[in-house]
């Protein structure tokens, strides 16, 4: 009979795998944050509701949602490099002002 292999086993791959889903995790969750930053101009330009306030603020994650959906077919049918070209160029373009 062989010896029943490691139950836990540590790899240098391992780490780096769970530091960049560590810092995509705090990421997202400063990306949810940043929108309070912008909620007070928003409200003054915009004259919105608390209820409005809400839901601008709840579309941050409903974006997440359907950018996540359209990036994983954006790479199933171009290739994840030219999904991320793609995502940065968004992001560049949605930042400028």
């Amino acid at each position: 009979m062989s010896p029943d292999p490691p139950a836990h086993v540590t790899t240098p791959w391992l780490i780096v795998v769970l530091a960049v889903i560590l810092f995509s995790g705090a990421l997202f969750g400063y990306d949810q944050g940043v929108i309070s930053g912008a909620l007070h101009g928003i409200k003054a330009s915009l004259a919105l509701s608390r209820l409005m306030i809400a839901v601008v603020t709840s579309w941050v994650t409903l974006g997440a949602l359907f950018g996540s959906l359209a990036g994983g077919e954006l790479a199933d049918r171009f290739g994840r490099k030219h999904a991320v070209l793609f995502a940065a160029v968004m992001f560049t373009a949605g930042s400028r002002r």
